[in-house]
């Protein structure tokens, strides 16, 4: 059919043991943490126009918590939410350009955890632009120019007061609430060595 339908169940546990330190060492209480965990996740994947796509994710996870879609095995007998993880509508006029917008993936996500949680999913805009070279070509095999456009809060301020948080954060009293965005520009240089080494 036009809508694709997919989605994964997982069960794991994970443990934490770590000792209490002793001087010289920082002073460190000792922790334990042994639990089990599951996640479900479903998701919805069509193709608009050849060039036109949407994604969306339903999935498990606690609403306090942005960086995890695993739901612990504790609270009785609670239910899980299922809340809306992730919802993009991307355009790809060339093979080498792809514009995204909606409830998307940061640009710079690669399971690094080097910047940020690769569960956490940003309000906004991303962009990204691959020229790929011959092999050996410029001595790379591939540049991606990558960008996004973020929208961490949008207050409804009329007029900042000059008790207001806004103002203490250093918006001008009297002025109109700015929202607070996060701009991710970057630029990736890709080198293929081998079948083994990249």
């Amino acid at each position: 059919g036009p809508v694709r339908v997919s989605g994964d169940f997982r069960v794991r546990f994970d443990g934490i043991f770590r000792s209490a330190t002793e001087p010289p060492d920082p002073p460190l209480e000792h922790v334990q943490n042994a639990r089990a965990r599951y996640r479900f996740r479903l998701n919805f994947d069509t193709d608009i126009h050849p060039k036109l796509s949407f994604h969306g994710q339903l999935a498990t996870g606690p609403l306090n918590n942005p960086l995890s879609t695993n739901q612990d095995f504790t609270s009785l007998s609670v239910r899980a939410p299922f809340s809306l993880s992730e919802a993009w509508i991307e355009y790809r006029p060339t093979k080498s350009l792809q514009l995204q917008a909606g409830r998307v993936l940061d640009i710079f996500a690669d399971n690094s955890r080097f910047l940020f949680d690769d569960d956490l999913r940003f309000n906004g805009f991303n962009e990204r632009y691959v020229a790929s070279f011959k092999p050996n070509g410029a001595y790379l095999s591939s540049v991606e120019l990558r960008a996004g456009q973020y929208f961490l809060s949008t207050p409804s301020v009329a007029v900042v007061a000059p008790n207001s948080p806004l103002a203490r954060a250093g918006d001008v009293v009297g002025t109109t609430g700015r929202s607070a965005t996060l701009f991710h520009q970057g630029l990736l240089a890709n080198q293929t060595f081998n079948e083994k080494w990249s």
